[in-house]
């Protein structure tokens, strides 16, 4: 059996449906986060052109390559790369927190929020066309 990252998607958002306690917001921010991590290699891999930079670990390196995209890409789809790799840094340490920092507040907003980055890396991800205005994460403002 498989697994698409849209699956882990939904079930970060099966978690918070049913989230009341501070284990499950974090539970369900890990699953989007890997979730959106699927997502944005499935993304990198599809484009016509890859920058091949290094980074500490395979996140790391992913995050990276999205951030500083080949230089061949049009404007448009390195607005998008850039923007993805934005979002999902914002998430990986949303994930971080909620996966390693026990001792710190892990509350229900940090959870929406982190649920809302990851349909946003989802919605960018999946359009190819059209411009990104005024990107920013939700995470970024709280």
């Amino acid at each position: 059996m498989t697994c698409a990252p849209l699956s882990l998607l939904d079930a970060a958002k099966k978690i918070q449906g049913c989230a009341v306690v501070e284990s499950d917001f974090r539970a369900a921010v890990n699953r989007a986060y890997y979730a959106s991590y699927h997502r944005c290699r499935t993304y990198y891999a599809a484009l016509p052109y890859l920058s091949v930079l290094k980074g500490n670990g395979v996140h790391e390196q992913l995050i990276n390559n999205l951030k500083f995209p080949s230089g061949k890409l049009s404007d448009n789809c390195q607005e998008r790369t850039e923007a993805l790799a934005k979002y999902l840094r914002d998430l990986c340490m949303a994930r971080a927190l909620a996966d390693y920092d026990l001792d710190e507040e892990f509350d229900l907003k940090k959870m929406q929020d982190s649920l809302l980055t990851a349909e946003l890396i989802f919605e960018v991800s999946s359009t190819t066309k059209g411009k990104i205005d005024d990107v920013a994460s939700p995470l970024a403002q709280a």
